[in-house]
């Protein structure tokens, strides 16, 4: 099949224009007119879209002149219809065919990803600032053997767009044999809501709007939050769907229960069955390489268990179908789940559709409860228990006879890191005065860990922890004990290092105090006056504790505990025979803010900001005046206190 020809639009098809407005927008660019319409059938979906695009500044020239399609290059194809540059009251043809390229460029190769898609490229010569770019296009998608494109329909039109759009027009033709689903998503009074209706078969849906609203959106935003949008798909439910995608997977003969010839090493020498199901799982994540080859129906559709055992190698659909099939072969129950990586819990809230999904995972049945297991991370430790959480929140299981969505259990305050200073004025000579880190890693941080230490390297993995110690503390170190694993506890899941530096010379502060801040408030996101929900990016419970050990006994007491809607944080200073212990701990409770409650939200974090502070001097005695300074208020009360005292003895 060819990529495009060049045709006029289908007579389903309504043409409308639009006229330049009395006043232009102050914009770089902005559409006049967003025109799609979209025709379901038997026989396939047909996307035609018209847009009138004014270009304002040199700024947008170069994007504007490049218009790209990307297309399944087994069963969808493009009709170009007409593509024009309206200028001085005169419409240029822009359509050349010597400026059209068909490519396959596999934009995901370095991400071990081939599809075979092609990308039909459309380059605009002479375009200038003024001008109006009139273009015109139908993307078709015809049924095949594909269990979803050209069968499922799935559009998300937006409602609010992040430039200005003067006529906004939405037509869908439904000629399917099957009801349409439509959704209005909002999110409106700090809350995600949805309109519905229906489109029966038969029917057409039209709604057009003036200067459609702009969305602004910036990188704090939680990663399921869009601008306003209509959610088309075809009706159905969670487990139809469910059902459906099993039985396509059943009948392209990719769900064997029992795989021939498979190694017993593979289940590893033990008898206790969770060790088995461990062992296998460590065989997939580490010993079946990541390669995507998502052409035709692999794009939703993994491969016989079999050929990725003989191949060794697979994508996530691939990976999971194996690690499904070895698990079957000892009597271990699993089914294949599909997850959103972007969704969250809003994806309980969308309309059904297999389009919301980018990703596949296992569910294992063990000891009575589910186990969610994803076989595309490698070095993963711990058992079943302390394995990592996966943060999807909720999945499909694919199975005979359907399910519903499931949750996806995740534990926000669990401790996943600790961190430990200790900075040693003990000796007489401060020749010997050293500082010690230690760190410990739990979870999903063991096994980022784990494979960082274990694919770097040394020498650059020493250089980069000498250069992190001396950016926290401000000292000149020297390496005593260079950067190493000192634990790695893989039934538990954790892993704990050491370094140890000797101190070459005092800080470079006046009065020779050491400041060491613990960045808690690092992790929450503070964008100015937000227009929508702010994410926290805290994923479990940190620590920090700074132990000073001198050579004399120094007294030093303070305790802070407050906690809020989104976090808990103590922190306390206190003597223990001749150190002075700094304390720190923080426990998210929420992912994300409300638009009205950021101003609390912000003071909360300032507040945290403040008590982020430890000093205390270097190794050299001082007077009682000496005390530890954790802030500048608490430094303030102490000076005030003793000034009453004074004031009282005289």
């Amino acid at each position: 099949m060819d990529q495009y020809l060049i045709a006029p639009p289908g007579n389903w098809v309504v043409t409308r224009n639009a006229e330049l407005p009395a006043s232009l927008p102050e914009a770089p660019f902005y559409f006049l007119l967003v025109d799609d319409q979209d025709l379901v059938s038997a026989r396939g979906i047909q996307r035609y879209r018209h847009t009138l695009e004014h270009v304002l500044d040199a700024s947008r020239l170069e994007d504007a002149s490049l218009l790209v399609h990307e297309l399944d290059s087994d069963h969808q194809h493009l009709r170009l219809h007409h593509l024009k540059i309206l200028r001085d009251g005169e419409s240029i043809d822009a359509l050349d065919k010597d400026n059209i390229r068909v490519l396959q460029r596999e934009a995901s190769l370095e991400q071990h990803i081939t599809n075979r898609r092609h990308t039909v490229s459309i380059s605009i010569d002479d375009l200038r600032c003024g001008d109006v770019i009139d273009y015109a296009f139908t993307e078709i998608t015809t049924v095949s053997d594909h269990p979803l494109q050209g069968r499922h329909y799935y559009a998300r039109h937006l409602l609010s767009w992040a430039c200005p759009v003067q006529h906004r027009h939405l037509r869908i033709l439904n000629r399917s044999g099957q009801r349409l689903r439509l959704q209005e998503c909002h999110y409106r009074n700090q809350g995600f809501t949805t309109d519905e209706r229906y489109v029966e078969t038969g029917e057409t849906l039209e709604q057009q709007s003036d200067h459609t609203p702009i969305a602004q959106i910036d990188d704090s935003a939680p990663k399921w939050f869009w601008p306003d949008y209509l959610l088309a798909v075809t009706d159905s439910d969670w487990p139809g769907l469910s059902a459906y995608l099993w039985s396509s997977y059943k009948g392209k003969g990719v769900l064997q229960d029992v795989v021939e010839g498979v190694d017993p090493a593979i289940y590893g020498d033990s008898q206790d069955l969770q060790h088995r199901i461990l062992s296998v799982i460590d065989f997939v994540q580490n010993q079946i390489r990541y390669k995507g080859e998502s052409e035709g129906i692999f794009s939703h559709t993994p491969r016989p268990p079999a050929q990725v055992l003989r191949k060794r190698s697979g994508d996530c659909k691939d990976k999971s179908n194996l690690l499904r099939a070895l698990l079957q072969n000892i009597g271990v129950e699993a089914s294949l789940v599909l997850v959103a990586s972007d969704l969250g819990k809003k994806l309980q809230h969308l309309a059904p559709s297999l389009y919301h999904f980018d990703h596949m995972i296992l569910r294992v049945r063990y000891d009575d409860r589910d186990w969610f297991i994803d076989p595309t991370i490698k070095k993963q430790g711990g058992d079943l228990e302390h394995r990592a959480q996966l943060d999807y929140a909720f999945g499909l299981p694919i199975t005979a006879g359907g399910e519903d969505l499931c949750a996806i259990p995740w534990d926000l305050s669990r401790m996943v890191y600790s961190l430990r200073h200790h900075f040693d004025f003990s000796s007489a000579d401060p020749q010997d005065y050293f500082l010690e880190i230690r760190r410990h890693y739990r979870f999903h941080r063991a096994d980022n860990m784990r494979f960082y230490f274990q694919s770097s390297v040394r020498s650059q993995l020493e250089k980069d922890f000498l250069e992190t110690a001396r950016l926290v503390t401000d000292l000149e170190l020297e390496i005593q004990v260079p950067i190493r694993v000192e634990a790695d506890d893989v039934v538990n899941n954790t892993l704990s290092t050491l370094e140890r530096y000797r101190i070459l010379s005092p800080p470079q502060s006046d009065d020779g105090r050491i400041n060491v801040t613990t960045e808690f408030y690092t992790e929450f996101l503070l964008p100015p006056k937000p227009p929508h929900p702010v994410r926290i990016d805290l994923e479990g419970s940190l620590e920090h504790q700074i132990r000073v050990s001198y050579r004399w006994s120094v007294p030093a007491e303070d305790k802070v505990h407050y906690g809020t809607p989104w976090f808990s944080y103590d922190d306390w200073i206190e003597s223990k025979g001749k150190d002075i212990v700094f304390s720190s701990r923080i426990s998210p409770l929420r992912r994300m803010v409300k638009e009205a409650d950021f101003k609390a939200y912000e003071a909360a974090v300032e507040k945290l900001r403040q008590r982020s502070g430890n000093t205390f001097y270097f190794g050299k005695k001082r007077s009682v005046l000496f005390f530890i300074v954790k802030h500048p208020y608490v430094f303030g009360a102490v000076v005030g206190l003793l000034l009453i005292v004074i004031i009282r003895l005289f």
